[in-house]
């Protein structure tokens, strides 16, 4: 079976070269793959929150430091007083150990509990490995340039527990993921950048 991937930025989806709407043809062509995976920063800006609203799942990565954890959780947040039902698994990032990622975990499970209700699943970590700097100075993949590293093997194990979790149909009366990350997308008042990210966060 031949696989295909491909590129594009969600930023050129709106309008063509010409200005005028392009929507007819993204949406032709999102319907040539099984899936689609909407690369987006971790917080509550507009274009983030909208690709995780318009998704069947979402991937909550986070990292030891407690800023990042703190933009996990405002994250996790807001997607879930949009979508109280969408389902989100989380991945710590750049650990020393499994222990630690556990750690951070658990830690950012209790707080989605006691405050806000939910559950989100543990997908797995991935470990510091100097092998994703080197590869970043060249600019290729890490996965591909060092396949054998722990990164890069923990990497094909999370992809392998993606690949096995079954995709629900998208209702009809919802749209395409296009289709809903667009409509969100205005829906969403300009943000107040100069507001704390803490008081986004620790504020139940």
């Amino acid at each position: 079976m031949t696989e295909t991937v491909d590129l594009a930025q969600l930023g050129d989806m709106s309008t063509n070269p010409g200005g005028t709407s392009s929507l007819e043809n993204d949406l032709a062509w999102e319907g040539s793959y099984d899936w689609i995976i909407a690369d987006t920063g971790t917080g509550i800006d507009r274009s983030s929150l909208s690709a995780a609203l318009a998704a069947d799942h979402v991937l909550l990565l986070t990292a030891p430091e407690l800023p990042a954890v703190a933009d996990g959780y405002a994250t996790l947040k807001a997607v879930h007083q949009s979508r109280p039902d969408l389902r989100v698994a989380c991945v710590v990032n750049m650990v020393d150990s499994q222990r630690e990622a556990e750690s951070i975990f658990v830690g950012l499970n209790e707080m989605a509990n006691v405050f806000l209700g939910a559950q989100i699943d543990n997908l797995g970590y991935i470990p510091f490995n100097r092998a994703v700097r080197t590869a970043a100075k060249s600019q290729t993949p890490f996965v591909l340039s060092f396949p054998s590293s722990t990164a890069a093997m923990a990497v094909a194990d999370i992809a392998t527990q993606l690949s096995e979790r079954s995709t629900p149909p998208r209702l009809s009366n919802e749209g395409s993921f296009l289709e809903v990350f667009l409509r969100t997308f205005g829906e969403f008042p300009p943000l107040n950048r100069h507001q704390p990210l803490q008081e986004v966060w620790a504020t139940p």
